[in-house]
C-alpha cells in the first residue's frame, strides 16, 4: 500500500512523515516491489525501450541522493542558527556573503533557489547587497529587470 502511494504521490517527505516512516526505506520498499532492471518481467518490445528504462531508473536513483543531499544542507544550516539576534543577523550575513560569492559563477544556481536552499530571505538579501555594494547592487538590479523584461 505504501509503494502504491509512493508511486502516485507528489510529496515524498510529507508522505514518509505521514506513515512514520523515513524516505529512504520507502524507496527501497518500490525497489524490492517494482524492480526495473531486473530480467524477470517479459523483456520490452524493443532494445530503445529498455535503455530508456534503465536512463530513467538511474535518474530515480540519482534525484533521490540529490534530495538527501539538499536535506541534509538544509539540516545542517537550520542547525548552525542560533537564538540570539546577534548570531542570527551575523549567520545570516555569512550565508548573504555565500551567496555573493557564487552570484559570479553561479551555473544553474539561480539566487532565489540559493535564498531558498539557505533559508534566507531573497528580498533581505537584496537589501543586504544593496548596503554592502551599492554600485553594484544597482547594476544587478538592473540586470533582473531588464531579464524579466525580455
Amino acid at each position: 500500500m505504501a509503494v502504491e502511494r509512493l508511486k502516485r504521490c507528489e510529496n515524498i517527505v510529507a508522505l514518509s512523515e505521514e506513515l512514520g516512516v523515513h524516505r529512504r526505506l520507502l524507496y527501497k520498499w518500490r525497489d524490492q516491489l517494482d524492480p526495473v532492471d531486473i530480467g524477470d518481467e517479459s523483456p520490452p518490445e524493443n532494445p530503445r525501450e529498455s535503455t530508456l528504462r534503465k536512463e530513467v531508473s538511474q535518474l530515480k536513483r540519482l534525484l533521490a541522493k540529490k534530495t538527501l543531499e539538499v536535506d541534509f544542507f538544509k539540516g545542517a544550516l537550520q542547525k548552525s542558527r542560533s537564538s540570539t539576534p546577534e548570531a542570527r543577523y551575523h549567520w545570516r550575513e555569512g550565508i548573504y556573503d555565500q551567496i555573493r560569492g557564487v552570484m559570479s559563477m553561479q551555473g544553474s544556481l539561480s539566487i532565489e533557489r540559493m535564498c531558498q536552499l539557505a533559508g534566507v530571505s531573497r528580498a533581505g538579501f537584496y537589501r543586504s547587497l544593496q548596503e554592502e555594494l551599492p554600485t553594484e547592487a544597482a547594476k544587478l538590479g538592473f540586470q533582473i529587470v531588464e531579464a524579466a523584461a525580455a
